[in-house]
């Protein structure tokens, strides 16, 4: 499958807290018009900031 193809389906995005920051700082730069900045507006974004926390803790982190 293809990079916008895969695009073109629903999905979340689930961030670290970094690289939420680093989206967040781009998408001031990026209009509706863009095919990608319409789409990543639209996606929901889970922010994972305390991902050593979630380690100690029981089961799976994938």
């Amino acid at each position: 499958m293809s990079g916008r193809a895969a695009i073109a389906r629903p999905f979340d995005l689930l961030l670290g807290r970094k690289t939420y920051e680093i989206f967040a700082a781009q998408c001031l730069f990026v209009g509706e018009d863009d095919p990608f900045g319409r789409t990543f507006n639209q996606v929901t974004k889970y922010v994972a900031a305390e991902i050593a926390r979630l380690k100690q803790g029981d089961g799976p982190i994938c």
